[in-house]
């Protein structure tokens, strides 16, 4: 049963009142969400959940999935974080951002359970705008009846606030090096953080990961005994996916049942910036599918999503009123829309957000560039929290431009990189930018220099932190409901 707490909040006051939280930074843990969730009646525990980890492409990957089980006629609650411009965006039902009214009334009731933990448990703690956040979220889910969460992971994995869920599919996006100062220096290390989202009789979905990562995982799989794991690899040049146990080593090892490990591979056919369309084999028969976003690695967020949903319908037994996978599959993943991820905002010039902020994103983006040949010249605007690793980004970044306009994005609680350094550190780099560089603290006002300095025929490349992209993608007016204006202007498969 979950409890009702009347606290009485408009949606400005809940906001501010989580807002303030944000002093007490990060605080890795799952006992004060656990304690908070407890008061509350345990809401988490009302729905069946997908839970998606990884570094890069958790959050494309989970609105894919919550999309293709939207268009199957489920009724499904999407868990994201951070937001580019309402907190409401993190807590989505079919598509859309939950009403301010709500909102407000379950983070009253929810900072209300957190007031009574701290006084009952002192040594816990305050509970943090995370914590908080998660904690409403599962309560809105659980208030609005849902059949499905999807739920991002926030940081890491293992003492994430999220990792409170028991989930019927566990998701690990691709890993690479970012929040070492929380997760470990190393792949190893922030892998074992990660794979700890895969719990003893869920079935798990691998997306390609590096050598170090994969191993990590397929041991962590071991561990818990998973018997249903799908291992996602890219072609033409396969990335690693270990070969699973065979029957005699699962005896030897003491397994209860031999793992039954698929393979598929996925191969991406052509990206514009109108979309990515990707073939996904498994046992060689391939499958045709297209995903609205542009570059190469939203095929492969595109072919994980599939795989967790085809995951979710061998445990569910079912996929809402489609009676077959694959229609809602396919309608679903066109319906996707990620703000803020290789989006096209305006033209002449062409104005493109990214929110890539650790070297594996940037890397990605550069590739994604290389096959989308930008209209030149093309004028990048930067600006990133000062504990990222960003001259690594840069290098990635800074030899495909024409331009360089440094930023700081207005982050309340993290240092920003300071402009001047940014400008610095690419002055010093001995690159040739023929529209040369430039600081300006504002976010707009960086944005006017550079539409400036691209000019008509152009195109502006706004990235470095998903912050960034929050701060002037109003702008152009590109709000969240945008999304979920599409989807829900779309029938759903057998509805």
């Amino acid at each position: 049963m979950i409890r009702a707490t009347r606290m009485a909040m408009t949606y400005a006051e809940a906001v501010a009142a989580v807002a303030a939280r944000e002093r007490f930074g990060m605080r890795p843990g799952l006992e004060r969400t656990e304690a908070i969730l407890s008061r509350l009646g345990h809401p988490e525990r009302a729905f069946p959940v997908v839970h998606v980890a990884g570094t890069n492409g958790k959050g494309g990957t989970a609105a894919a999935i919550a999309a293709i089980l939207q268009t199957a006629g489920l009724r499904v609650g999407l868990f994201t974080s951070p937001h580019l411009s309402s907190p409401t965006e993190r807590v989505a039902i079919d598509g859309r951002p939950l009403p301010e009214p709500e909102f407000a009334r379950v983070v009253a009731e929810t900072l209300s359970a957190a007031a009574q933990v701290e006084e009952v448990r002192p040594e816990l703690g305050p509970a943090t705008q995370f914590e908080l956040y998660t904690a409403a979220g599962f309560l809105a889910f659980a208030r609005a009846g849902v059949e499905a969460v999807v739920v991002e992971v926030g940081l890491g994995g293992r003492l994430d606030a999220t990792n409170v869920v028991s989930p019927e599919v566990s998701v690990i996006t691709p890993i690479g090096l970012d929040h070492t100062e929380v997760l470990g220096s190393t792949l190893v290390a922030i892998a074992g953080e990660k794979a700890a989202i895969i719990k003893p009789g869920a079935a798990a979905v691998i997306a390609p990961q590096a050598t170090e990562a994969a191993m990590v995982i397929e041991e962590r799989l071991r561990q818990v005994g998973t018997v249903d794991a799908v291992w996602v690899t890219e072609e033409p040049t396969a990335s690693v996916a270990p070969s699973a146990l065979t029957a005699s080593e699962a005896r030897s090892e003491g397994a209860a049942q031999t793992p039954t490990y698929g393979r598929w591979t996925v191969e991406v056919r052509e990206t514009s910036w109108e979309g990515t369309t990707f073939t996904v084999k498994e046992n060689r028969q391939g499958i045709e599918l297209r995903i609205p976003l542009a570059g190469a690695h939203q095929g492969v967020n595109g072919a994980v999503a599939a795989a967790a949903v085809l995951a979710w319908t061998r445990r569910q037994g079912r996929l809402g009123k489609a009676g077959e996978p694959w229609s809602a599959i396919r309608e679903g993943l066109e319906r996707v829309q990620w703000p803020g991820r290789l989006e096209t905002v305006a033209f002449a010039p062409r104005v493109v957000l990214d929110g890539a902020h650790n070297p594996s994103a940037a890397r990605a983006l550069a590739r994604a560039l290389q096959v989308l040949r930008p209209s030149r010249p093309l004028i990048i605007v930067y600006g990133t929290l000062a504990a990222k690793d960003w001259p690594a980004v840069l290098g990635e970044i800074l030899p495909l431009s024409d331009g360089f306009v440094a930023t700081r994005p207005r982050h309340p609680r993290s240092r920003p990189a300071s402009p001047e350094e940014l400008v610095g550190y690419v002055r010093a780099s001995g690159l040739r930018l023929p529209s040369g560089w430039v600081a300006a603290h504002d976010p707009e006002r960086a944005v006017e220099q550079a539409l400036t300095l691209a000019g008509p025929q152009g195109t502006v490349l706004v990235c470095g932190s998903l912050y960034l992209v929050g701060d002037v993608r109003p702008l152009w007016r590109q709000e969240w409901k945008t999304y979920a204006k599409k989807m829900n202007q779309v029938e759903r498969v057998g509805g």
